[in-house]
């Protein structure tokens, strides 16, 4: 099956608030220096020195606490891993500030649900590195007397920043935000959501548009069509938005070949990157199916450049803005470049239709987050755009989807860049002219249902669609 991860950054658990008075004079931008290098074939050392000596540190991404029991810190006997509070912290047991230490790890492999993974392997034993999970910052002794986890709290305004180095492993490279080096790299991390750094001895592939680096043991047809429509890609997502990417993007895509039946998938994208694994033994055979999947893959994460990183929706509760807007690029894309005919496109939005509508089991899209139903917000975000280009069409004759996407992100220039479905409302409402096709998504949005037979009406009576349905959609 294809399996998609829905990744968020969940917010930091405050420790505890308590007076801070006894914290003088540090600096606003304190710089972390973690060092980063493989010590032998099965461990990974790390070494953090410190802008300032503290009795603790909280790690930044929290959402699962591997630390405690994977690594091992062997630069200070009373230094400690521990959970307090919802949050992984390291701290000294002693009353003795530290200025830095050094732990070690095996790679971990292990899936971490709702984030990025820590270690990804190429199939030939190269290794995809994710630094967010090393990034830490300061924690405070707010009594005198006594040091435990109890007494140690955070500042909301003091958070440090991150600078990585990296070594590559034997005559390796290490490739990170698009930099390919045979030594020692550098990197601080400008915006403090980590970065995936690959060690290994893989030539990247670079051309105008992109820079990727294909696992040596993937398929080979997947590979030809990597090379062939990831430039078309990006190519035709910049004339169809009129946005030229501001930086040129980095692919990893490894490959893992394992005895699992079928075909699975997943990806998520960091600042200037997109990684993608693909798994199960199908994947050798190239047939239609698989052609479809694999360019449909490459289309939705190659979307997020535009959908998601140069431009950024900024409403927690309406994934389906930048998750449905990818499926319906990708959906779209496939159909221009003749993977697909217009028959196989239609049914790829019924579909779509008919799994938001089974997934919202008669509640609020935007409910879909809290329910971790996450799929919804694909499914049911294609099927909004679906609604939109259709209305659009029925009116303007030749509004396509990508029209109305361009004029959303030109709109969000005035915000920064920024987006959210109140730009996306305003815009089919004010500029369109679609005020009822703005109210039938805020409902489907919005709204509990107990049927879907009116809203399928109301959908069909506003668009061109030609719809078969029951009388009540149970």
């Amino acid at each position: 099956g294809n399996i998609m991860k829905f990744l968020s950054l969940l917010p930091i658990i405050a420790l505890l608030f308590s007076c801070s008075s006894t914290i003088k004079d540090y600096k606003a931008n304190s710089l972390v220096k973690i060092e980063v290098k493989r010590s032998n074939l099965n461990k990974w050392q790390v070494t953090y020195v410190l802008p300032e000596k503290v009795p603790g540190v909280y790690f930044h991404r929290q959402t699962n606490k591997f630390r405690k029991s994977e690594w091992i810190i062997v630069s200070h006997k009373d230094l400690a891993i521990d959970h307090y509070k919802e949050n992984e912290i390291l701290y000294s047991k002693s009353k003795r500030p530290f200025d830095r230490f050094t732990v070690e790890f095996a790679p971990y492999y292990k899936h971490t649900p709702k984030d990025y993974e820590f270690f990804q392997p190429y199939s030939d034993g190269d290794i995809l590195f994710y630094t967010g999970h090393l990034y830490i910052h300061p924690l405070y002794n707010s009594y005198d007397d006594k040091v435990s986890p109890e007494n140690l709290e955070y500042l909301k305004d003091k958070k440090w920043s991150q600078s990585v180095s990296l070594s590559p492993i034997g005559k390796g490279n290490v490739v990170i935000q698009g930099k390919v080096s045979s030594k020692k790299v550098n990197w601080i991390d400008p915006l403090g959501k980590g970065t995936y750094a690959y060690f290994g001895k893989i030539k990247p592939i670079e051309t105008d548009s992109v820079i990727a680096v294909v696992d040596s043991r993937i398929p080979l047809w997947v590979k030809e069509a990597t090379n062939e429509f990831l430039p078309k890609l990006f190519s035709f997502y910049t004339k169809k938005t009129g946005q030229k990417l501001t930086f040129k993007p980095v692919v990893y895509f490894n490959y893992k070949p394992t005895d699992m039946s079928g075909t699975s998938n997943s990806g998520g994208t960091l600042p200037g990157i997109v990684q993608l694994t693909i798994e199960g033994k199908e994947w050798k055979k190239k047939d239609q199916g698989n052609l479809e999947h694999i360019i449909w893959f490459l289309a939705h994460e190659a979307a997020h450049f535009w959908n998601g990183q140069m431009f950024d929706n900024i409403d927690d509760e309406a994934v389906w803005l930048h998750e449905g807007g990818a499926d319906a690029f990708a959906y779209r894309s496939l159909y221009e470049f003749g993977i697909i005919d217009k028959k196989t496109l239609w049914k790829k939005y019924s579909n779509a239709l008919n799994m938001c509508l089974m997934g919202l089991d008669h509640e609020s899209l935007n409910s879909s987050g809290k329910r971790r139903r996450f799929k919804n917000y694909y499914d049911c975000g294609s099927t909004i755009m679906l609604m939109v280009e259709s209305s659009l069409s029925l009116k303007n004759g030749d509004n396509d989807l990508f029209s109305f996407w361009k004029r959303l992100l030109e709109k969000s220039y005035e915000n920064d860049k920024k987006y959210d479905r109140k730009d996306f409302h305003e815009l089919l409402e004010n500029n369109y002219k679609e005020a009822e096709i703005s109210k039938l998504v805020s409902k489907l949005e919005l709204d509990d249902q107990t049927s879907y037979g009116d809203f399928l009406k109301q959908l069909e009576k506003l668009t061109s669609l030609k719809l078969k349905y029951a009388n009540d959609q149970a």
